[in-house]
């Protein structure tokens, strides 16, 4: 969206790319910037009118970066069209409070009457804040929450078949 995203052809007006600028600007959204070349589009096979122009790009606002810290977009080659195709990479962040894993809901919560509590409580408390902040933050809350009322329902299992291991063994019915 500046001078240096064109090369060749007619200068760009500055007023007829004020409106997009402005939306932009609305929403919150940032370029995620770019592997490859700046430029996007191509246009013309002899000096006299060959143009070029970063016209696609991606752009994202604080939750998408917040979600997607590694993404990586990459511009390729120009090769059977005007425009070169843009391929943007996510890697979804795995560090987080429950030991380095993604966090996942388990439908065992919902055999304890409190877990739509937990969620609704969650959701209320992030009245100020957009969808994904909204949904991380419920995450969070049932991951506190279910640490406490089911603990580590893996541990509990093993524990518990140790134990019949070794009940059986004591009682010679092993």
């Amino acid at each position: 969206m500046s001078e240096t995203e064109k090369e060749g052809g007619v200068p760009r007006c500055d007023r007829l790319i004020d409106a997009f600028r402005d939306v932009v600007n609305m929403c919150s959204l940032r370029d995620l910037g770019f592997k490859g070349s700046i430029f996007t589009w191509e246009r013309g096979r002899t000096r006299q009118t060959y143009v070029r122009e970063r016209l696609d790009q991606f752009l994202a606002d604080v939750g998408w970066c917040s979600m997607f810290p590694e993404t990586e977009v990459r511009n390729l080659p120009i090769l059977n069209s005007d425009h070169a195709p843009i391929i943007a990479s996510t890697i979804e962040r795995r560090n987080n409070m429950w030991g380095g894993n993604a966090f996942k809901f388990k439908p065992l919560w919902l055999s304890n009457n409190e877990c739509s509590g937990v969620v609704s409580k969650g959701w209320a408390e992030g009245v100020d804040l957009g969808i994904t902040q909204k949904i991380a933050l419920c995450g969070e809350k049932l991951g506190s929450w279910a640490a406490l009322s089911f603990g580590s329902v893996r541990k509990n299992i093993k524990d518990k078949e140790k134990l019949l291991k070794e009940l059986k063994e004591a009682g010679g019915g092993g």
